[in-house]
């Protein structure tokens, strides 16, 4: 993996988590998403969208196998960020994202 900082990995882990959680069924997503939003539980991310993104995919991710664009950003604002910018997290395209090595690389 190319050196990144700390933000670039932050984007690329909340992009794969998205992703993860867009596409599989409820059963799928609990089975891959649950370990790895709670492997990052206790992570002190280093900008707060990113936290942001982050709890709203907890909170989400534990209901729903899909949240949708919609739901991601209300629940957003009931926290108290209605300007979250979504389409970083959720249009983009590129290389599929290695999650575990990822979440690994913040740990470091």
């Amino acid at each position: 993996m190319p050196a990144q900082s700390l933000l670039e990995i932050e984007v690329f882990i909340l992009r794969g988590l998205l992703l993860l959680a867009q596409e599989r069924t409820n059963a799928q997503a609990r089975a891959e998403l649950g370990p790895l939003l709670a492997e990052l539980t206790g992570y002190g991310w280093k900008d707060e969208e990113h936290r942001v993104v982050y709890q709203c995919l907890r909170i989400l991710g534990a209901s729903r196998a899909k949240p949708s664009r919609e739901e991601l950003a209300a629940q957003a604002t009931r926290m108290g960020h209605p300007d979250v910018d979504w389409p970083t997290y959720l249009e983009h395209e590129g290389e599929p994202i290695d999650l575990p090595a990822l979440v690994g690389a913040l740990r470091k």
